[in-house]
């Protein structure tokens, strides 16, 4: 067993025992000292649940430039010393030199080192490019499958889908998600184009598929994109952020103006 000493839990400096992977007490607790197998001092540190990436290429991404711009793997030391604990992995521009299976590999490497993990399947592209014969197999058959992304919309590294090609994906992963028991999200690539979520407001639209079916991300690409993002959020929808380009909105200010939208957490997908 290891204990903790003296580490801040909500605020408060107290001892932490843990056992078997998991934690046994916080705060009291009665052990046999011959149990303990290292003492941690935790003074001036705190401890938080373990964090959760709900959106990152673990394979790497990039490659818009040629083969030379590709970004490399990440391993999970990686996303440990960062404190992430459960990772949501997905592929984006790159849906064929880059393939589902070996990023199911790679999210499997990760299990086996401590890290919750979980795929999304398909690219940027429609239709997606599937490891099982299609999107619907991969989320049934494959454990680890909780949807379908990132799907690009309102973008020129788009495939350019139309509101009946996405409707019946979305309304394919849907279905195969009940059947699961997940949410089966599509994860929605927003770029700078024109339409910002028109596509995605036609589908709702005009088909009976909820607009919770859909996650749209990179909402904070631009003030434009944003206002749209907000929108769609008013009417009951998720909106997801990329956490390194909302420096600019949070010093204009932009977040502090409404507040009435979902960020997104694991339970999007689940």
């Amino acid at each position: 067993m290891i204990i903790l000493k003296n580490v801040t839990v909500a605020g408060e400096a107290t001892d932490v025992l843990i056992g078997a992977g998991k934690i046994l007490a916080i705060g009291s607790y009665t052990v046999d000292e011959r149990l303990i197998t290292q003492t941690i001092d935790g003074t001036g540190k705190q401890l938080i649940p373990g964090l959760l990436d709900g959106h990152v290429h673990p394979i790497g991404g990039g490659g818009e430039g040629g083969f030379a711009t590709r970004t490399p793997p990440l391993s999970a030391a990686d996303f440990l010393e960062a404190g992430v604990t459960t990772v949501v992995g997905l592929l984006g521009t790159d849906g064929w030199t880059r393939t589902g299976i070996d990023l199911l590999a790679h999210l499997r490497g990760y299990t086996s080192q401590g890290i919750r993990s979980f795929l999304l399947s398909g690219s940027y592209a429609v239709p997606p490019v599937s490891i099982t014969p299609s999107i619907a197999e991969d989320i049934l058959l494959i454990n680890e499958v909780i949807g379908i992304g990132e799907i690009a919309i309102n973008d020129h590294r788009s495939t350019q889908p139309t509101v009946h090609e996405l409707s019946r994906l979305a309304s394919q992963e849907r279905i195969a998600g009940l059947l699961k028991g997940v949410r089966g999200t599509m994860n929605v690539h927003i770029g700078d184009g024109k339409r910002a979520l028109a596509l995605l407001e036609e589908v709702v639209e005009m088909t009976d598929i909820p607009i919770t079916q859909f996650l749209p991300t990179h909402i904070n690409r631009s003030e434009r994109i944003f206002e749209a993002g907000l929108r769609w959020a008013k009417q009951g929808g998720r909106i997801d952020f990329t956490t390194c380009t909302t420096e600019a909105f949070i010093k204009e200010g932009k977040f502090q103006q409404d507040r009435r939208f979902t960020v997104l957490l694991l339970p999007v997908f689940l």
